[in-house]
């Protein structure tokens, strides 16, 4: 009984989540003022605050319209493309929750360092589509689950961090053809 309450309450989590995004996204096209710009902005903006939406935490409580998107604690922008967020550097924000695949929205991140928090669950398959990542640190986390074969998609990676977590499986021989990967650091997992 317990397990099927906490199936529907996820299920109704996800579901404001899909109607808010897709009010956002319709007033403001109704409203006919939206640019390239305002649409990228607001599609970074909709994929943090669904990040922050599946986790527990009083750190993240400025992400709001109160502020800027590029001002948000621990976000960066970058210069050029329209101020899309290039960096999440949200280290020891002591958020407790999953990692969200929301995070692969932000399609020109390069950083990505989410470590010493209480992250769980399983690396996204989604995080495969940032082909522009550079760093991923998810250390002193509890992720479980196998790595993505897929993050070999992020072809410019130079770094991979995901010591001290609950990692299983196999390391992935497909981790080898990231030719620009100078760093990998997996110790403290029980990978195979």
């Amino acid at each position: 009984m317990e397990l099927s309450c906490n199936i529907v309450a996820v299920l109704v989590r996800w579901l404001w989540l899909f109607f808010f995004i897709h009010a956002t996204l319709l007033m403001w096209l109704v409203v006919g003022s939206i640019t390239t710009k305002d649409l990228a902005n607001a599609t970074d903006a909709l994929a943090l605050r669904a990040f922050k939406h599946q986790l527990r935490s009083n750190s993240l409580s400025a992400w709001n319209d109160s502020l800027p998107l590029c001002q948000w604690q621990g976000i960066t922008c970058g210069r050029r493309h329209s101020q899309r967020v290039v960096a999440m550097n949200l280290t020891g924000f002591q958020l407790v929750g999953p990692l969200s695949p929301f995070i692969a929205n932000l399609t020109f991140l390069r950083v990505i360092d989410l470590s010493r928090n209480k992250l769980h669950g399983q690396i996204p398959r989604e995080f495969g589509r940032l082909s522009r990542l550079r760093y991923l640190n998810l250390s002193a986390n509890s992720v479980g689950g196998e790595t993505p074969t897929n993050l070999t998609h992020c072809w410019r990676l130079i770094a991979i961090d995901f010591y001290r977590n609950k990692l299983t499986g196999r390391i992935p021989v497909e981790l080898g053809s990231l030719s620009r990967l100078s760093r990998l650091r997996l110790s403290s997992n029980s990978l195979t």
